[in-house]
């Protein structure tokens, strides 16, 4: 009987053994388990160097595209030349025809936002509107109070072309691999 029951319970223990090893992570997922202890979007990120592909500025009821590689506008410019990577230990390094910036990355707002800061320490904070493998498009508001500087913001306006009643401007970036 003694016999009968240690083989009972060890058959119990192998099937069950048997069992949670068949298991696996789809039945219950874990984003960090697959990316190296980084989050979905982190992998997606540092996965490839982005390269602009449009940007676009809107403020006073009007939207100006200042770069797009599928209209062919502006491709001689210095947009074309870009291209910026993103380092798994948070910094990114940003090279173009004109030289290279070089910083540190940090997802905030779950994931919702990107701050950037230069090596000088200046800092942006862009929304995230689309973090795929096929492309990376976030997007900078700049409020006129933000400035503080009548002059500076005057001088923007007019070089994006934007009507001097413009009190908030909106940079719109489209990435895609490089």
């Amino acid at each position: 009987m003694k016999d009968t029951m240690k083989n009972i319970l060890l058959i119990l223990l192998i099937a069950t053994a048997s069992f949670l090893e068949g298991c696996d992570e789809r039945i219950t997922p874990n984003n960090n388990l697959n990316n190296g202890g980084n989050s979905a979007k982190t992998a997606l990120l540092i996965s490839q160097t982005w390269q602009y592909n449009e940007i676009k500025i809107s403020g006073g009821n009007i939207t100006k595209t200042q770069f797009s590689r599928p209209n062919s506008i502006n491709l001689s410019s210095e947009f074309s030349t870009v291209k910026t990577t993103y380092n798994v230990n948070g910094t990114y390094k940003s090279e173009s025809k004109s030289g290279t910036i070089n910083g540190q990355w940090q997802f905030l707002s779950n994931e919702t936002q990107i701050a950037l800061t230069d090596a000088n320490g200046k800092q942006n904070v862009y929304d995230i509107s689309v973090l795929s493998k096929e492309k990376f498009d976030y997007t900078l508001t700049i409020k006129k109070s933000d400035v503080g500087n009548d002059g500076l913001w005057a001088a923007r306006l007019t070089s994006y072309g934007l009507p001097a009643t413009t009190t908030e401007i909106v940079e719109i970036f489209s990435t895609i691999p490089y």
